[in-house]
């Protein structure tokens, strides 16, 4: 697989609709999905980051990812329709799913 990038704008405006709980830093840039499943910010820190949870939407997406479990910084970004091309837009969420699958596929195998 190769690495896959989006165009990331700030989360402001959905922060000030009260549509997350939290207060992450406001990151704008650009996310990529690296062929061994981590994503990275630019720009941003160079470390790897965690998918922790995505709130996907019909205009935007949302994605929460976590930089390392000792620090638990956490960091929002917000992923626009209208800013993406359609197969971009099907691929991210292609990606989110297979992610999501896998984590729920990891949570069993450790369970039995």
């Amino acid at each position: 697989m190769l690495s896959m990038q989006w165009r990331v704008r700030p989360l402001r405006r959905l922060a000030m609709l009260g549509l997350l709980g939290t207060r992450p830093r406001p990151f704008a840039g650009i996310v990529t999905l690296q062929p061994d499943g981590c994503w990275r910010l630019d720009p941003g820190p160079g470390e790897a980051l965690c998918l922790e949870r995505a709130w996907p939407c019909g205009a935007w997406t949302v994605l929460r990812f976590s930089a390392t479990a000792a620090e638990r910084k956490l960091v929002d970004v917000a992923l626009w329709r209208p800013a993406l091309s359609d197969s971009a837009w099907r691929a991210l969420h292609r990606q989110l799913a297979r992610q999501a699958s896998l984590s729920m596929r990891a949570v069993t195998k450790e369970t039995q």
